[in-house]
């Protein structure tokens, strides 16, 4: 046995084989394990914020995935006592809707992200933030979850701020 590290850091043994003393079917066996197991680790590997596939991203947070260090504002728009910006990473392809309420404005803001398919216009993720956090001195802040913003996908940013006030930006 010789030790291997592999590559999560974790220390494993790894047995070798003398090829000609194994049979036909045996070797085979063994070559298709460890290709499988290459190509499992791989794509494990392969799932971090640079290399999101799909929806994965479909409904978490930003900031705790790392997707929120490459973002930009692709786009904003000013309401009735907030703005409202759409916010997309390029490095996990997905997008999210951020609103900033000034304070002493009381109603009810929010903001919404939705993805839909490019084609067909199905409605395939959306969510929602109501919650302010303090942001500065003149300002309160949230944040939606992310939705995959990739190829074949469009998304749109919409706040509110009190009835009749919603402004949307986007379809990105």
């Amino acid at each position: 046995m010789s030790p291997f590290v592999n590559p999560f850091g974790e220390s494993e043994k790894i047995l070798m084989f003398n090829r000609a003393t194994l049979p036909m079917k045996s070797r085979w066996s063994r070559l298709t394990a460890l290709g499988s197991g290459m190509l499992l680790s791989l794509a494990m590997t392969l799932n971090t914020p640079a290399h999101a596939i799909g929806t994965s991203y479909n409904g978490q947070d930003p900031q705790a995935t790392g997707c929120a260090k490459s973002a930009v504002t692709k786009a904003y728009a000013d309401g009735n006592g907030f703005v409202i910006e759409f916010r997309w990473s390029n490095s996990c392809l997905t997008a999210w809707a951020r609103i900033f309420v000034e304070h002493g404005a009381t109603d009810s803001p929010a903001a919404e992200i939705i993805a839909e398919t490019a084609g067909s216009h199905q409605v395939v993720a959306a969510y929602a933030c109501h919650n302010l956090s303090y942001y500065d001195s003149t300002y309160s802040e949230c944040y939606t979850p992310m939705v995959f913003d990739g190829s074949g996908y469009l998304a749109e940013a919409y706040g509110v701020n009190g009835p009749g006030t919603g402004v949307s930006v986007g379809w990105f």
